[in-house]
């Protein structure tokens, strides 16, 4: 069962407001109160500690029962420590997500932070919170505080209700407003019931679902009822409906080594096959105890908790017993090591209080999870491998980036870039029987690592948001359904690619899928003929017009669903297992026949062939295809990288003789001559391969490329200062810039932009120009005069071909500045 969306969407947050303080010590809070749509940073000071570098215990409860104090009635919410002058690091780097004692200082006195990003959801009940400071042991008498968390008005409108058991109204019971889409469990808000089982949330016009939870309970969410709510007013939702739970599951969330210590304060939730939802508060030992239903179960524990205490969260696992369980352990490790980084816009506008969230490849069940700070700052904790991190904003896109830990006790550095949403792919989705469908998971994905998922409507209609390519260019896109559990199962995507430019919306779309008519069933096996799994598997057919895939499992087997054809059997996400894949497996479909039985080899990598790709004058050129192929057994296998800015690049291989070689096509594209492939033999370690190209990329060959013989011979319409188009731009700027000289792109033009003491321009380019120097000038006037000055340039983003880069000059206020970009020939 994929992991439950609840995972991402509860979160625990907290804010405190002092109204009793021990003679020992004091507790202030800043800002001391906030509405349950605050989004940002609370800072907590405790003083008076008993001794410098003390330790205190920070809890959270909820005053369920309203009586101002911590009462058994009350859930625990939170539950940290602190230590006077420490924070939490690794690899040198702090952690961010573990709070700490801001003030740096072993002083008798702590500052510390805690988080709100619009994912915290229990966190905002409104009503009284109640904040306990102890002293970790011997020490000062606890200190004492409330908050009172309000509504945000939204306008007049929202929800209200009652929840009910068996007709019986239910007093103090959670209740979470969640999309009304039975797709989707994005809960929008949360509140509790009154005596007398009441509920009312202030909420934007929507649709929504009422979800109640409480203890011994459970709610089923396929018969949960949706409501629209209209702008200005309250609509009035049917019942939501409690039921008894058949059985409880009940453990302990603990640390994964000796002596396996309780995790305090998580918050567990479970659903069962049939749709049963609940959640469970743990303790402070870590234990809980789960409301269920009869049958499988899927359970899990939200992650932003786990991180605040340094550990990673886990996949949903299933619990399958039957009957009452006892003694479950959910094991979690401790982060060994970070990726951090920034969340920013491609203007470099930070995007603060937002879930960044670390995967790793393959189908390992832990994931890590951070929440940036002001300035778009975030940790994640994670352990060693290769690991998959992005968040989610929206209104934006962001690619996943592909991190490699090498070893614990590291921290890893990668940015991350929020594009905004600029375009829209709208359609239908129809079958091969013309039939529209509903409620299906879509998805828009760029080959680069960027993904923007939806879902269809009752009419099988889409909308998904995308964007164009740097300066104006066209962005390729390719959309299909997200084929991993459902309805989605029935059908094969179509590949359909699109080219995307910023504000231009594709509209009447339709999408075309396949309903399944067979399986292609078999196993992955390594060199000594072992099973290997946690990967992905796919299917491509039709001449790659048809795509398809499966999980392979920890026995090796994989199923895809597919329909009578060709087929190209091939597997992907294997890289941070260490193996290299055969070559596509052809296969022969019939419509109503299986294949089973099938064989895919995989070979677990020995060695690495290095090397670069330069041209004769020494630069590296990026952006090139580097290959490696070898036959073993009569299996052909390959594997291809490509080359970074410097030319550089690094291929996984085995043991035996292979050939590499380069792309030609990428070296033509760039000007330069074919290279001859280089046979080469490693048994394991690293083995060097270089490759030298002759040409390059001219304005001469880039001429002889855009216009016709006729035209080149007429320097007013082709040459380096004529405007062939009437744009603005000469034709050598169009080919500095990689624009196009017959069409009118003034938009891929330098941008200008500001950055806290600095002026900035960002401007698309190629990768590797050895016939151009590229400058900043900078003036007090628009007529001059300009100045050359040394502004470096430093790359935003690239495709391997080419680059956004950034230059920026300081600016003080005091006076006018001015730049603009200067390219000089400096080749034939």
């Amino acid at each position: 069962m994929p992991a439950h969306p609840l995972a991402r969407v509860l979160r625990l947050g907290a804010a405190f407001l002092l109204t009793a303080v021990a003679a020992s010590a004091g507790l202030v809070v800043f800002p001391a109160s906030i509405s349950n749509a605050y989004n940002g940073a609370i800072t907590l000071t405790v003083s008076g500690l008993d001794s410098p570098g003390q330790t205190v215990v920070v809890e959270k409860f909820y005053d369920s029962d309203g009586s101002n104090s911590v009462t058994g009635g009350d859930f625990l919410e939170q539950r940290f420590k602190v230590t006077d002058g420490q924070v939490t690091s690794l690899g040198g780097r702090r952690n961010l997500s573990v709070p700490g004692d801001e003030d740096g200082s072993s002083n008798g006195s702590i500052e510390t932070k805690v988080y709100f990003a619009k994912e915290e959801i229990t966190g905002r009940l409104d009503g009284r919170y109640i904040f306990r400071v102890s002293p970790d042991g011997a020490g000062f008498t606890p200190a004492t505080g409330n908050l009172v968390v309000t509504q945000q008005d939204q306008g007049g409108s929202g929800l209200q209700g009652r929840v009910t058991a068996g007709a019986v109204p239910q007093a103090g019971k959670i209740v979470l407003i969640t999309s009304a889409a039975s797709n989707d469990f994005d809960v929008a808000g949360i509140t509790v019931t009154d005596g007398a089982g009441n509920f009312s949330l202030k909420m934007p016009a929507g649709n929504y679902r009422p979800i109640p939870v409480g203890p011994g309970f459970v709610c089923d969410l396929t018969t949960a009822a949706a409501t629209a709510v209209t702008a200005g007013s309250f609509a009035t939702s049917p019942d939501a409906l409690l039921a008894a739970a058949a059985r409880t599951i009940a453990g302990t969330v603990r640390e994964d080594a000796p002596p396996y210590t309780g995790l305090p304060a998580m918050t567990v939730f479970g659903q069962s096959s049939g749709g049963a939802f609940a959640l469970a508060f743990a303790d402070a030992a870590g234990n809980f105890s789960l409301p269920a239903a009869a049958g499988d179960c899927a359970m899990g524990v939200l992650e932003l908790p786990l991180a605040t205490l340094g550990f990673l969260s886990v996949k949903e696992f299933t619990e399958s017993s039957p009957g009452n369980v006892t003694g479950l352990h959910i094991d979690l490790p401790r982060a060994t090591a970070l990726v951090y980084g920034r969340l920013s816009t491609p203007a470099n506008v930070p995007l603060p209080y937002v879930v960044v969230e670390g995967r790793p490849d393959g189908f390992s069940q832990f994931r890590g999870s951070a929440i940036t700070h002001a300035n778009g700052d975030y940790t994640v904790g994670v352990t060693t491998g290769s690991w998959r991190v992005t968040a989610s904003v929206p209104g934006y896109l962001i690619a996943e980036a592909q991190v490699t830990v090498n070893s614990a006790g590291t921290a890893v550095p990668r940015d991350l870039t929020a594009f905004p949403i600029t375009a829209h792919l709208r359609g239908q989705v129809r079958d091969n029987l013309n039939n529209p469908l509903p409620n299906v998971k879509i998805l828009a994905q760029d080959y680069q690592g960027t993904n923007s998922m939806g879902f269809t409507d009752a009419n099988g209609n889409f909308d998904l948001g995308v964007y164009g390519g740097p300066g104006g260019t066209a962005k390729r896109w390719s959309i299909g359904l997200n084929q991993g559990s459902g309805t989605s199962l029935n059908y094969v995507s179509t590949v359909v690619d699109f080219q995307v430019v910023d504000g231009t919306d594709i509209n009447g779309i339709s999408y075309p899928v396949h309903l399944v008519t067979a399986h292609l069933r078999g196993h992955v096996l390594d060199e000594n003929n072992a099973p290997v799994g946690g990967f992905n598997a796919y299917a491509s057919g039709q001449n790659n017009n048809f795509l398809n895939g499966c999980n392979v499992q920890g026995d090796g087997s994989f199923d895809i669903p597919v329909f009578g054809g060709n087929w190209q059997i091939g597997i992907n996400n294997e890289g941070g297992l260490g193996l290299l894949p055969q070559a596509n497996l052809p296969v022969s479909v019939v419509n109503g026949t299986d294949q089973n039985g099938l064989v895919f080899h995989v070979q677990h990598t020995t060695g690495t062939i290095t090397g670069s790709v330069k041209n004769s004058q020494g630069t590296g050129l990026g952006g090139i295809q580097v290959f490696a192929n070898v036959t073993v057994s009569g299996v052909a296998y390959a594997n291809s990288t490509v080359t970074a800015g410097t030319g550089s690049y690094s291929l996984p291989v085995f043991a035996g003789t292979w050939s590499a070689g380069v792309v030609s096509a990428d070296l033509q594209n760039q000007g330069y001559q074919p290279v001859q492939n280089q046979s080469v033999f490693i048994n394991s370690g690293s083995v060097i391969v270089d490759f030298t190209a002759t040409g390059g990329q001219s304005f001469g060959s880039w001429q002889a490329g855009k216009f016709t013989l006729a035209e080149i011979g007429v320097p007013a319409l082709s040459g380096p200062q004529a405007d062939f188009d009437k744009d603005g731009i000469s034709n050598l700027m169009e080919y500095a810039l990689r624009l196009e000289p017959k069409t009118s792109d003034a938009g891929g033009l330098p941008v200008p932009g500001r950055l806290p003491g600095w002026l900035t321009l960002t401007f698309t380019r190629p990768v590797s120009t050895p016939d151009l120097s590229y400058s900043v000038v900078e003036s007090t006037s628009p007529a001059g005069p300009w100045v050359n000055i040394a502004a470096p340039f430093e790359q935003v983003a690239t495709d391997g071909t080419t680059e956004t880069v950034r230059a920026k000059i300081p600016v003080d206020g005091t006076a006018r500045k001015f730049m603009r970009l200067q390219v000089v020939r400096t080749g034939p």
